[in-house]
């Protein structure tokens, strides 16, 4: 066993997950990086076998191991549906590689507005949902609720539009916040008021 001290890495076979007590107190600490059944014919049944480095990062498996997704969250009412609505979510998604949407309940709009949406919320959650860039979308109850929102989707990023600017920096400890700009001269409320006009 002595030989395998200077190895920097070593393949260890064993029928007991607990190699470290086989191998006797000699042995310096080990990395464990995964077991794999392996079938031998000359055994029943198949052993184990683990690969272990004395040097960390050597063969460790997170250096080939995918990077972690980074989730991205955003609240809006998305009411009759603009190229502003598709920019800002656009950009929201870029900042991640997941997107999760919370869409305003026609009661919650009624409260911050002043007014039912054109759309309704089932309306407004299918629009949003059938975008490429969204992943998931929710129903968005309470602006009080954006801490458990983004705990209960593990978001790592809130994004929400410059005139929403420092209302939300209280959340930066469970996420990173974000506030974009938004698409100059477009809004909801402009183009009900120019439709109306009509």
């Amino acid at each position: 066993m002595s030989g395998m001290v200077g190895r920097s890495v070593v393949d260890l076979v064993a029928r007991s997950p607990d190699v470290a007590a086989e191998v006797g107190a000699g042995m310096p600490a080990i990395i464990p990086q995964r077991w794999t059944p392996v079938p031998d014919a000359r055994r029943s049944p198949s052993v184990l076998i683990r690969r272990v480095s004395h040097r960390p990062g050597a063969g460790d498996p997170r250096a080939t191991m995918p990077r972690m997704s980074r989730t991205v969250i955003t609240f809006g009412t998305f009411d009759v549906f603009h190229v502003g609505h598709l920019r800002v979510l656009e950009r929201a998604a870029d900042l991640g590689d997941r997107l999760v949407v919370g869409v305003s309940a026609d009661a919650l709009n009624e409260r911050k507005k002043g007014r039912v949406p054109v759309f309704s919320e089932r309306e407004r959650l299918a629009i949003v949902g059938a975008l490429k860039v969204v992943d998931e979308v929710f129903l968005e109850e309470s602006l009080e609720q954006k801490r458990d929102y983004i705990l209960e989707h593990g978001a790592d990023v809130l994004v929400m539009g410059d005139d929403w600017a420092g209302r939300f920096d209280d959340l930066g400890d469970v996420c990173e916040v974000k506030y974009l700009t938004r698409t100059p001269a477009i809004s909801t409320t402009a183009i009900i008021e120019h439709i109306a006009d009509l």
